[in-house]
């Protein structure tokens, strides 16, 4: 009798929560795009369950995904899937927060939807991340030196850290199966925090447009909405099918078809785009701790967006069309800086940029 009235609990948690639940009246297919990152995310942790069926964590993961791209069947349309799906999932991820600037979302949700949705963007960069050093190309090699010495700027234990996390005094094939198992075991930890990110969404509400309060009185059924899921989820698929059949490896460096050269340094170090933005930040700064700090304060700022925007919720609209307008193009700016060289003026744009847009940030 136990188990079957826990049974029945599960099955009207559920109901309610995918059937019942009370939607806006507002709601617009603009809110699909968070149920859209959900979906191409799914797609990423089964393509790569299948992609580490035939990784090898050493020195030969190039020649092991390489065999893999040309030997093993429709091999090459899983890995293809995998690695163009970290791009899907970033655009609907940096779609989702856009939709919330233009709407002014962050005024009207509390903490800790936003919380957690900041936990989420920052664990899905660094699978992201790890996913982007696990085929051992040249531009992965050149990218993990950069990112992993960042570690030095720990005070006292900071050149521990680093020892410890490449398994030596230098990358290795240990390296490698460190990333690997923090890159598998990872994404668990981020399905977790999504569910908690749905639980709070669904228990403590989201918002409505700033124009149109978000209401729960006088909304409709969930289930009402589920085929604007579908299209917005269809329509992504749709491009993501062209872009895997006509230009797979437009979103990849070419140095990262390359084996590793531990003599041989690429003319730029570029990451992919969804980190361009924030690569451009750190490569702004001469001096590596301020690079750091400066990272860590742009993070701490979209955290306290929330706060900002509820304190002066009532006294003016803190997030406009302009106001998200004028973050995004900044950052849009940003984003194409960090993919030109390292050289004059590219380097001091960039730093401009930067103290315009975390000023700015501040300010509104």
């Amino acid at each position: 009798m136990l188990g079957a009235a826990w049974l029945l609990d599960i099955v009207l948690v559920a109901q309610g929560t995918l059937a019942m639940y009370s939607a806006p009246a507002a709601l617009t297919a603009s809110y699909n795009v968070g149920a859209m990152a959900a979906v191409m995310y799914a797609m990423q942790v089964l393509s790569g369950i299948m992609v580490a069926m035939s990784y090898v964590a050493s020195d030969a993961a190039f020649h092991a995904l390489d065999h893999m791209l040309r030997e093993s069947t429709y091999g090459w349309l899983v890995r293809m899937v995998h690695s163009n799906g970290a791009s899907a999932v970033f655009c609907a991820l940096y779609s989702h927060v856009l939709r919330s600037w233009c709407y002014g979302v962050t005024a009207y949700v509390l903490p800790a939807v936003w919380l957690l949705g900041i936990v989420l963007w920052v664990l899905m960069m660094g699978v992201a991340f790890l996913g982007y050093v696990l085929p051992w190309g040249l531009m992965s090699y050149w990218a993990l030196t950069v990112i992993t010495n960042l570690m030095t700027v720990i005070p006292l234990v900071g050149q521990d850290v680093l020892t410890y996390s490449w398994g030596g005094y230098y990358i290795s094939g240990l390296t490698i199966q460190r990333m690997f198992c923090v890159h598998y075991l990872l994404p668990f930890v981020v399905a977790a925090v999504l569910t908690g990110h749905l639980l709070a969404l669904h228990v403590m509400g989201s918002g409505g447009p700033s124009v149109v309060p978000a209401s729960t009185v006088d909304g409709e059924s969930f289930v009402v909405y589920y085929y604007k899921d579908l299209y917005v989820v269809g329509c992504l698929a749709g491009c993501i099918s062209v872009l895997l059949m006509c230009y797979p490896d437009t979103l990849h460096h070419p140095d990262n078809h390359c084996y590793v050269d531990r003599y041989v340094t690429p003319k730029h170090i570029v990451p992919e785009w969804y980190f361009l933005p924030f690569y451009s930040m750190l490569r702004a700064c001469s001096i590596k701790v301020v690079g750091v700090l400066l990272l860590g304060v742009a993070v701490l700022l979209y955290t306290l967006l929330l706060v900002v925007a509820t304190e002066h919720h009532h006294s003016r609209c803190v997030h406009t069309l302009a106001e998200a307008g004028a973050h995004s193009s900044m950052l849009l700016i940003l984003g194409v800086l960090g993919q030109c060289s390292p050289v004059y003026p590219y380097v001091d744009v960039s730093g401009w940029v930067t103290a315009v847009a975390v000023s700015t940030h501040i300010l509104f």
